[in-house]
Formats: C-alpha cells, sequence, structure tokens
C-alpha cells in the first residue's frame, strides 16, 4: 500500500463551542474538516451563491418559502417535526441529531434517532436499509 502524502501546513480556525464539541467528537476531525472544505466548492448555498450574504430584496422573497418549508419528515416513522433556525435553542441531549440532519445525514425523530443502529466511523445513526452502503462509504473515505 502507498504512503500517504503527508499533509505540509496546519490551519486553525477558531469555532463555536458546539462545533467544537461535534467535531471533538468525530473520530478523524481532520479528515472530516478536509472533507466538508472540498465538498463545499461544490455545494454553495442557493441563495447567496456561497458568498454569505443575499441581496435584501432576494432575502425578503425567499423568506416566506424558506419558513414555510422549515419542516422534516423522519427517515424511519415519517412523523414531521419543525425544523429548528439554529442549533442554540436545541437541548444539549438532542444536538446529535439535529447535527447530523444539518451536516447533510438521514433525519430521523428522537425516539428513532435513539433506536438507529450508529455507524462506528462517523456516528451517523442509520436505517437498517440504509447502513451497509454507509459504511463501505465511510471506509472508502
Amino acid at each position: 500500500m502507498p504512503d500517504k502524502p503527508l499533509k505540509s501546513r496546519t490551519v486553525a480556525v477558531k469555532v463555536e463551542a458546539e462545533l467544537a464539541d461535534f467535531l471533538a467528537r468525530l473520530p478523524n476531525k481532520s479528515e472530516f474538516i478536509r472533507q466538508a472544505i472540498l465538498a463545499q466548492f461544490g455545494t454553495a448555498c442557493p441563495l447567496c451563491s456561497g458568498a454569505g450574504q443575499v441581496a435584501s430584496a432576494l432575502g425578503a422573497h425567499y423568506a416566506p418559502i424558506l419558513e414555510k418549508h422549515r419542516e422534516h419528515a423522519c427517515q424511519k416513522c415519517r412523523t414531521v417535526e419543525p425544523i429548528p433556525k439554529d442549533l442554540m435553542g436545541v437541548e444539549p441531549t438532542d444536538r446529535p441529531r439535529w447535527e447530523q440532519f444539518l451536516h447533510g445525514g438521514p433525519y430521523f425523530c428522537a425516539k428513532c434517532f435513539a433506536t438507529a443502529k450508529a455507524c462506528g466511523e462517523c456516528g451517523w445513526h442509520l436505517t437498517p436499509e440504509h447502513f451497509h452502503r454507509h459504511i463501505q462509504e465511510c471506509q472508502e473515505e
């Protein structure tokens, strides 16, 4: 097996306490951060095109649409729940399931999240139908 290329530079970033806690729970946070940065190049915000700002008229136009669609159905039982606007108001014990969803993972209600099997690589909770494929993808990364 060929050796992995050595990383030549370190970059430090200040983050909120919640994000630091999330990163600390990952088995390989450096790899996760590298993958997230690379993924961001191809997934710009549809409103601001990745700039982090949106014209006020455009924001005002889409605000009611976004507010109307702030619900999501549980992957397992199909229970519909409102999506929080941010994680600040979410109970600390409930944050992992919302972090999973907000970071691109499947959404589960609290009851189904507690019973869904967790990936040993990344910690995401998954349905049995998706677990095997997800494990393979995690091992390839």
